[in-house]
């Protein structure tokens, strides 16, 4: 019984290290809506593939969180110096 907790915090313990994932690859990627969803799309697929146990799942998110930490510590700029207004436009080169 005390299992079946452990894999229901797991689930939802993951989801803050994938999203950090997937933001920065979401911003290294020019915005682009379409890699994230092939990043969303593999993550998923791998668990899949490998027919993934709970247990498996418990140590993806250990894992997912150890990158996840060294992508906020190795990218320091874009986590703590990002985009603040969401809305304003690119800045795009002018043309000469």
């Amino acid at each position: 019984m005390l299992d079946n907790k452990i894999f229901v915090v797991n689930f939802f313990v993951s989801i803050i290290p994938a999203a950090i994932i997937a933001n920065w690859f979401y911003y290294k990627n020019d915005r682009s809506v379409a890699a994230s969803i092939l990043l969303h799309s593999m993550l998923n697929a791998a668990s899949v593939l490998i027919n993934a146990g709970q247990v498996a799942k418990c140590i993806a998110t250990v894992l997912y969180s150890g990158i996840a930490a060294g992508l906020m510590v190795g990218d320091r700029r874009l986590f703590l110096e990002g985009p603040r207004n969401f809305l304003c436009a690119r800045s795009r080169p002018t043309e000469t």
